[in-house]
């Protein structure tokens, strides 16, 4: 694919939709997975099973990640801000082609306010 024409503008708008849409996946529609994640999708993360993300690929994987993480929290709402939950993506033909969540658990915890007891 050629950038040949391509201006800052429209690449900040291709860059604004797929967060827009990254965003709405993370909130449930999963209608939009086979739009902007690759099928050679790989992940990067500390998973909740120790471990590093690499058993999840391609949009089914990405699909089966978002529907478990969210059956855990189905209350979670995402959104655009920098907070406990970093999300990077690399993109690449306007689909993630990798994913890298870092987490602050403990910060995510304590605002949940989650704990023992």
């Amino acid at each position: 694919m050629s950038n040949a024409g391509t201006t800052a503008t429209d690449s900040d708008r291709d860059a604004g939709a797929l967060v827009e849409k990254w965003v709405e996946l993370w909130n449930g529609d999963y209608s939009l997975a086979a739009q902007i994640i690759s099928d050679g999708n790989r992940v990067h993360a500390a998973m909740f099973d120790g471990g590093d993300g690499s058993a999840v690929g391609g949009v089914s994987g990405m699909v089966d990640f978002v529907t478990q993480l969210r059956s855990l929290l189905p209350d979670l709402v995402s959104s655009v801000e920098v907070g406990p939950i970093i999300d990077i993506l690399r993109v690449a033909d306007q689909q993630a082609v990798e994913y890298w969540l870092n987490a602050d658990t403990l910060g995510l915890v304590t605002q949940l306010q989650l704990g023992a007891g």
